[in-house]
């Protein structure tokens, strides 16, 4: 058997002030079959009854549309675009 990828919450320790981060990377063979939200509404679901955490970050590159899906899917809205990084921020608040 084989990773099909990884992702979960994070707090960057090289590059701080962003906070708690969802990241995932799926292989390519997996795309659409939904681990992607998967990962992320269980990684949001620990952010938000076990963690208490009151926000959470993200960042997709502009021409990632299914990342950008994605996030919007499982409750982040887009904030700004971080032109240092060429990614678009997005967040979420805690859910109760």
């Amino acid at each position: 058997m084989k990773p099909i990828g990884w992702g979960g919450l994070y707090d960057d320790p090289f590059d701080p002030g962003w906070g708690i981060e969802l990241a995932f990377f799926f292989h390519p063979s997996t795309w659409g079959k939904g681990y992607g939200t998967e990962l992320a509404t269980a990684a949001l679901d620990l952010a938000d009854h076990e963690l208490r955490v009151r926000e959470v970050s993200a960042f997709a590159h502009p021409d990632n549309g299914a990342s950008k899906a994605l996030l919007a899917r499982v409750g982040f809205a887009q904030r700004r675009y971080v032109a240092e990084m060429d990614r678009i921020l997005f967040s979420r608040q805690r859910r109760t």
